[in-house]
């Protein structure tokens, strides 16, 4: 019997117990927002010396965003976006802001990290979130990992997003390229 079988099972031996799973089924949405609500402070307290959270805009809508500002590196910032609502579809990568991106820096880039593709000029590096991912081992969908969500409540998943800021940094100086 999996897990899954077993809390059915469980939840289902009493009218009690099924009255509290659906009390926590209506409250998920709340349960996910309280838990998103500490990343950001923990993300600042992780923050080494001249980084910086340029953008912190999570939400279960498309399109939320965290951009790290990284020392030594204008126009261009580390990023993680959902491209789907209801926290679906996680990228990372780096975003510009006006130009500095050339082709050298895609390619180290590509070397460092596996290959990387483009979204748009304001996104031309990017991969999906996965587990298996060396630089960002976290899941692309939040809706169906659990995984995500307590590395937030344990304080963990705010460093991960700070090692992968500090990796890219460290590809972005190397021979003084990515600088704008």
């Amino acid at each position: 019997m999996t897990e899954r079988e077993q809390l059915v099972q469980t939840v289902r031996q009493s009218s009690d117990n099924l009255r509290s799973a659906l009390q926590v089924i209506k409250a998920a949405a709340d349960i996910r927002s309280s838990v998103l609500s500490t990343l950001e402070d923990q993300i600042r307290s992780t923050l080494p010396n001249g980084y910086d959270l340029l953008s912190y805009n999570m939400s279960e809508k498309q399109y939320s965003n965290i951009q790290i500002a990284m020392p030594g590196i204008q126009g261009i910032c580390f990023s993680i976006e959902f491209q789907a609502g209801d926290h679906h579809w996680l990228i990372y990568g780096v975003k510009v802001r006006g130009s500095g991106f050339d082709l050298e820096t895609r390619v180290r880039l590509d070397a460092a990290f596996g290959l990387g593709r483009r979204v748009s000029e304001h996104w031309p590096w990017h991969r999906r979130a996965e587990l298996t991912e060396h630089i960002f081992p976290v899941a692309g969908d939040w809706r169906t990992s659990e995984q995500p969500w307590i590395e937030m409540a344990e304080g963990t998943l705010a460093q991960k997003i700070v090692d992968a800021a500090q990796a890219f940094r460290e590809v972005l100086t190397a021979a003084g390229g990515g600088t704008a």
